[in-house]
């Protein structure tokens, strides 16, 4: 059972989200903060929001990193498009996992070709920038 979470997610220039959850001796503390183009949001003790993701990722001790991180990622909606992604949990058993992934090349414009096949790099060039499904939890 997990006792504390916390996950970063930055997702392009202008796309942050930090979900925190402590539960200690049954006293729970929940936040979640957004930010985006548009601004920031930050919530806290929404606990349904947050258990409920937590219920989803189902976590276990036994679980290697790379098996956290896919839960967790599924969990979220999240695919491997990411710039950085932080997620560090303790278990009840006092377990602690901390696991780091950065993605250097998101958010870079990248050059696009003219959808022809033959590559001529002046395609136009996009922000890596998309929405998330991230955004339904706050």
């Amino acid at each position: 059972m997990v006792r504390e979470i916390e996950i970063e997610l930055e997702d392009g220039p202008k796309y942050k989200v930090k979900l925190k959850y402590k539960n200690e001796g049954g006293k729970i503390e929940a936040e979640i903060e957004k930010k985006t183009e548009k601004g920031k949001t930050k919530t806290k003790n929404d606990k349904a929001v947050v258990e409920s993701l937590i219920q989803k990722m189902d976590l276990t001790p036994e679980m290697d990193k790379q098996e956290l991180t896919q839960k967790v990622m599924a969990a979220l909606g999240i695919d491997q498009d990411f710039r950085k992604l932080k997620i560090k949990i303790k278990f009840m058993n006092e377990k602690e996992v901390e696991v780091e992934m950065d993605n250097k090349e998101k958010g870079k414009p990248q050059n696009r070709g003219n959808g022809n096949g033959n590559g001529n790099g002046k395609g136009k060039q996009k922000w890596d920038d998309d929405s998330h499904e991230l955004d339904e939890i706050t």
